[in-house]
């Protein structure tokens, strides 16, 4: 999974729904409005911060799922003559 193929936001709303919250109790817990949660599910990547805040809410380590596109990304970095922007902009 290339880091253009991540989608955080996406992990977020799984989860939730695997916990069967909903997006009003994770906004109370968060201390914001729905539509921030919305808005939250709609990017591909979060903040470390507010990464970590939903983190500890869900009990759910959303670092961890970095890991196999850090992996994938950080192999091709090393093969392919350390250009970091063209590993980057690859898909795959």
């Amino acid at each position: 999974m290339a880091l253009k193929e991540f989608h955080v936001g996406k992990l977020i709303q799984e989860r939730l729904k695997y916990e069967e919250h909903s997006v009003s109790w994770l906004a109370r817990k968060l201390g914001c409005d729905r539509s921030n949660i919305y808005h939250i599910f709609a990017r591909e990547h979060l903040d470390s911060e507010l990464l970590l805040k939903v983190s500890i809410v869900l009990n759910y380590n959303f670092f961890e799922s970095y890991k196999e596109p850090f992996e994938k990304m950080k192999s091709a970095y090393m093969k392919n003559g350390k250009d970091l922007e063209k590993v980057l902009a690859k898909k795959g």
